[in-house]
C-alpha cells in the first residue's frame, strides 16, 4: 500500500498515451520513503488494464537515475524515485490513511559492542572499529548476509571482515550474551533499546549512514482525521516532543522494570506538558 501519494505533473507523464519524458516532481510533491507500507491494500483493489508503455518509461527513467547515481544520498534519491514512480504507475492517490509530522525519534538498527571494548580501543563510531582490521564474528539475524544495512553494508561499505555470521534473533538476550561474553566481536539490535547500558553494552555510530532513515510518523485514518481536524496538531505536538532517548527509556521501564505501558505513556505525556 502506498499511503498520500499524489503524482501532480509526474502522474501526467505516466498516464495512458502520453509520451512525455518523466519530470522531477516539486518539492511540495515528495512523497517521503517513510510514507510507503506494505499490506495487503492493493490486493483487495480493482484490477487495472496494464500500460505497458508507461510501465516502460517508469523503468528507462529509474534505469538512468540509477545509473547516474553518486554520492552519499545517492541511494535515497534512487528510493525516492521508485517511491513516487510506483504512486502514479498504481495510480494510488490515496489509500484512506493520512500522514502527519515524523519525528526526529528514530527506531533504526544498530551494532553493539561492549562498552569496555569501546573504551579500550576508544571507538565511537563503526568506522573505528573497522580501522583495526581485524576479522570479526557478527551476531544477527539469519536474513542479514546481503542485506545494504547489515552483512553487505558493513563489508562493502565499511570494510569489515565478517569470518560467521551467528544467527540470533535481533535484540535478544541471547544475542546481547553472546557480545557480553566475548562468542562474537559485534552484534544487532535497535537504537531504541533501553538496557544496553545496564548490560554494560554500546552502540556504535553508524557515521557512513547504511541504515536507512525510520523515524516514527503517525498513520491517522483519513476519515477520523477529517471528521477530527483538531487531533493533527496534538499529534505533531507528540512527534515534535518524541526523541529516540525517550523512546529507549520508555522501553527500559517496561521491558526491565515491568512498569505498564500505559502508565509510562501517561507520565510521559505528563512530564511533555501534552497532559
Amino acid at each position: 500500500m502506498v499511503i498520500g501519494c499524489r503524482c501532480h505533473h509526474l502522474g501526467a507523464d505516466l498516464r495512458p498515451g502520453s509520451t512525455r519524458r518523466v519530470e522531477s516532481l516539486t518539492p511540495d510533491a515528495r512523497v517521503p520513503l517513510e510514507a510507503v507500507i506494505i499490506t495487503r491494500e492493493l490486493s483487495r483493489r480493482t484490477l487495472r488494464d496494464r500500460d505497458l508503455a508507461a510501465e516502460h518509461r517508469a523503468v528507462t527513467e529509474l534505469m538512468e537515475d540509477m545509473a547516474s547515481a553518486a554520492g552519499g544520498t545517492a541511494s535515497d534519491r534512487v528510493l525516492q524515485r521508485l517511491v513516487e514512480t510506483t504512486c502514479c504507475l498504481c495510480q494510488a492517490d490515496s489509500a484512506g490513511i493520512s500522514m502527519l509530522e515524523p519525528s526526529q525519534a528514530t527506531d533504526q538498527n544498530a551494532f553493539i559492542v561492549t562498552q569496555d571494548f569501546a573504551d579500550e580501543n576508544n571507538h565511537t563510531t563503526l568506522s573505528d572499529m573497522a580501522a583495526l582490521g581485524d576479522p570479526i564474528k557478527l551476531a544477527a539475524p539469519a536474513d542479514c548476509e546481503g542485506r545494504s544495512d547489515c552483512e553487505a553494508g558493513l563489508t562493502n561499505v565499511y570494510g569489515f571482515t565478517i569470518d560467521d555470521i551467528v544467527p540470533l534473533d535481533f535484540g535478544s538476550a541471547q544475542l546481547k550474551d553472546a557480545v557480553t561474553n566475548g562468542e562474537v566481536d559485534l552484534g544487532e539490535t535497535g537504537t531504541t533499546d533501553g538496557s544496553l547500558e545496564q548490560q554494560g553494552l554500546v552502540i556504535l555510530e553508524d557515521d557512513k549512514g547504511i541504515q536507512p532513515a525510520q523515524n516514527l510518523t503517525p498513520a491517522v485514518n483519513a476519515d477520523f482525521l477529517a471528521a477530527n481536524p483538531d487531533l493533527e496538531d496534538v499529534f505533531n505536538e507528540l512527534s515534535a516532543a518524541l526523541t529516540t532517548e525517550d523512546l529507549a527509556e520508555m522501553n527500559l521501564q517496561v521491558d526491565a522494570e515491568r512498569q505498564k505501558p500505559e502508565d509510562v505513556a501517561a507520565q510521559f505525556l505528563e512530564d511533555k506538558g501534552l497532559l
